[in-house]
């Protein structure tokens, strides 16, 4: 474990999450220094790390909270990424012992990027039915909170 500026953390260019996108990553949302459905997302990141075959780093749920807590974050978004780990670039990883490689940092949320602009209404929908969905999958809940931006039409 160690804990750097974001900007001063290095990879290796063995790590497979650099060299071939063998990794997998939540995003969750903060409010009042606490992450959003946390449980949801831990099970959904669980979901995927066993999909790939990647090991399940330990204390994942303490080190977010630790992450937003060091950071002084009361409203932001928290970035977990974990790939499969280090090794001679091969396309093959069968047979390896590797060591996940896990990042976690989280940067505050002032204010919506476009919350200052005239021209684009933010708004949040919640959709509730099936035919309403963009698409299905089995780890995502029914209710899917969504960011809807309209520009005027020109």
């Amino acid at each position: 474990d160690k804990e750097s500026l974001l900007d001063e953390l290095t990879i290796s260019v063995n790590d497979r999450g650099f060299v071939f996108g063998d990794a997998v990553y939540e995003v969750l949302r903060v409010y009042d220094g606490l992450p959003s459905v946390i449980e949801h997302h831990l099970q959904r990141l669980k979901n995927s790390l066993l999909a790939t075959g990647i090991k399940h780093p330990k204390g994942i749920k303490e080190k977010i909270i630790e992450n937003i807590k060091a950071n002084n974050v009361t409203e932001g978004m928290v970035y977990v990424q974990i790939s499969r780990g280090t090794a001679f670039r091969s396309h093959s990883y069968y047979g390896l012992d590797l060591t996940p490689t896990t990042l976690i940092y989280s940067v505050p949320f002032n204010k919506h990027p476009c919350k200052d602009r005239g021209d684009i209404d933010v708004s949040l929908k919640c959709n509730n039915t099936k035919s309403d969905l963009s698409y299905e999958h089995k780890d995502e809940p029914r209710c899917f909170k969504l960011w809807i931006l309209r520009a005027p039409q020109k």
